[in-house]
């Protein structure tokens, strides 16, 4: 059940907003993607394997897409988010999944904020990913996206 709470955000209880109104940042600091520099698309790129590896029910590439710290909160990563996969297609939260786009993405050094859309009963809704760069790879370390 690691991901329950963090699919009922991507897909009921995100808010159409922004990640620079999410975070509560009203600079003009938000890079839309078609202007990102290099780092924006590898934070971008690793939310799309994410969300990639969890339409395809791949447990495994959804871990390692995690840091370090996020996989440790969840224990047995692999059949936590199993667990969690198998409870989203129960409850058909992983239509909202499918049709997931990525957005804005914002830098900030070694951490990132990247945009997630995802449309519920025919509204638009988006949920701010965080991220933070581990060695050279961007890596999952929102709580949104993994539960914990």
């Amino acid at each position: 059940m690691a991901l329950a709470t963090a699919l009922c955000a991507l897909s009921a209880c995100g808010e159409s907003r922004s990640a620079s109104e999410s975070s509560g940042d009203t600079s003009s600091s938000a890079i839309r993607v078609d202007e990102s520099p290099p780092d924006a698309s590898g934070a971008r790129a690793a939310v799309e394997q994410y969300l990639a590896a969890y339409r395809a029910g791949n447990a495994v590439a959804v871990c390692d897409l995690l840091t370090a710290s996020a996989k440790e909160k969840l224990g047995d990563c692999t059949t936590k988010i199993g667990e969690a996969m198998r409870i989203t297609e129960e409850l058909e939260i992983d239509d909202a999944l499918g049709g997931a786009t990525v957005g804005l993405v914002k830098l900030d050094g070694d951490q990132a904020a990247v945009e997630v859309h995802v449309e519920v009963e025919g509204a638009e809704k988006a949920v701010s990913v965080e991220l933070q760069r581990e060695g050279y790879e961007w890596r999952l370390s929102d709580s949104t996206l993994i539960g914990s």
